[in-house]
């Protein structure tokens, strides 16, 4: 006789059927300029959205939500793009991508890391809350943890976000924190070596990139607590330099926000972040939106310079799986900036593994086989 749970799990396995592995689908041909934007969700490549959401809501409305048997997150890349960040359950590893090797390098929890430009230094934000938080610097060559840097008191219990400035010498801080019952957002320049000078700049946004002394940082306005939505979702490019310039572009066909930790590419052509795009005028009118990968082309020129160039609905298969997508997601860029290195639940055994995708064909390739927890 069987048990309850392996009756469940072919219950799982049968109605998720439908639910592909994304490196099986063979993406339309296109040319390698062609704008693509937000996809045509009537293709039956996205037939998922449809099958998936009525199980997920006639099965799991009884039930506990569907999780993976482990989880992890990609933080960032080395310059090369030969080794990954990785933030573990309990440890900061890192990630060989050519000999597929995992070492740790730091051990505890951590919200997030970025390496430098110059692959010298690693930096690392503790997951302890609190007035007492720190960004540790980590020297790759001599394998050194060397100072940790405390963060302005204001940043405790909020997510941050951080990006070494060029030469290495400093770093910015990006926060979001409650004030007032309204959300606030400060950027913080702080040098990483002694005597840790801070200084508070003005940017608007979330989670600034840098090129050259421009940032870019996108923000929302307008939300709505009923539909989790918003009015508008923005790209905006200002000086570091200069306050008084300052561009904002609506991004057209997106409306929500949620996890907005944005990476430029190396090349500072391409502007990847999680967003929501709008549902609306589509057979799934019923949901306001679906969350996934978004690639904002910077390129100069370009015909869709500054909006969506790529969207990727989940690009995790989180909700293809039925999960309670509350999963941090994690990407990092590739060297040459032709690739996404971001982890992906496999479906045939509920796995949590690293692949890369080329932006430009959506086309993703494995390149983990973790069976159990690393």
């Amino acid at each position: 006789m069987k048990s309850f749970g392996s009756i469940v799990l072919c219950i799982l396995i049968t109605a998720l059927s439908s639910c592909t592995e994304e490196s099986s689908v063979t993406p339309t041909p296109v040319s390698d300029d062609a704008p693509f934007g937000i996809p045509d969700f009537t293709q039956p490549e996205y037939g998922w959205i449809d099958t998936n959401a009525k199980h997920c809501k006639d099965f799991y409305s009884r039930l506990y939500w569907w999780s993976p048997k482990f989880y992890y997150q990609v933080a960032d890349a080395s310059p090369d793009g030969n080794k990954l960040l990785l933030l573990l359950a309990d440890r900061l590893g890192v990630y060989d991508v050519s000999n597929k090797s995992l070492t740790t390098l730091a051990s505890g929890q951590y919200l997030g890391a970025q390496w430098s430009h110059s692959g010298k230094y690693v930096s690392a934000s503790d997951k302890n809350g609190g007035l007492d938080r720190f960004v540790t610097i980590f020297h790759m060559f001599s394998q050194e943890r060397m100072y940790p840097v405390s963060l302005p008191a204001n940043t405790a219990d909020v997510d941050i976000t951080y990006r070494f400035m060029p030469g290495d010498s400093s770093f910015l801080i990006g926060a979001a924190y409650l004030l007032n019952n309204a959300i606030q957002h400060d950027l913080f320049s702080v040098n990483i070596t002694p005597p840790f000078t801070q200084k508070r700049l003005i940017v608007p946004g979330y989670s600034p990139d840098f090129k050259n002394t421009n940032y870019y940082s996108i923000d929302a306005i307008g939300y709505n607590e009923y539909t989790g939505t918003h009015s508008e979702v923005r790209l905006i490019i200002g000086s570091l330099t200069d306050s008084t310039i300052k561009k904002t572009y609506k991004l057209d066909k997106i409306n929500s926000l949620s996890k907005p930790d944005s990476r430029m590419s190396s090349d500072g052509n391409w502007l990847a972040v999680n967003v929501g795009a709008s549902m609306s005028n589509t057979k799934y009118a019923d949901r306001t939106s679906i969350g996934g990968l978004a690639i904002i082309d910077l390129r100069e020129g370009s015909s869709t310079q500054y909006q969506v160039y790529r969207f990727f609905p989940d690009y995790m298969k989180g909700g293809c799986n039925c999960a309670n997508l509350d999963y941090s997601p994690g990407m990092a860029w590739s060297a040459d900036g032709k690739y996404l290195y971001h982890q992906q639940i496999r479906i045939s055994d509920s796995t949590t593994q690293l692949v890369r995708r080329e932006i430009r064909t959506g086309k993703t390739e494995e390149i983990s086989n973790f069976l159990t927890p690393p």
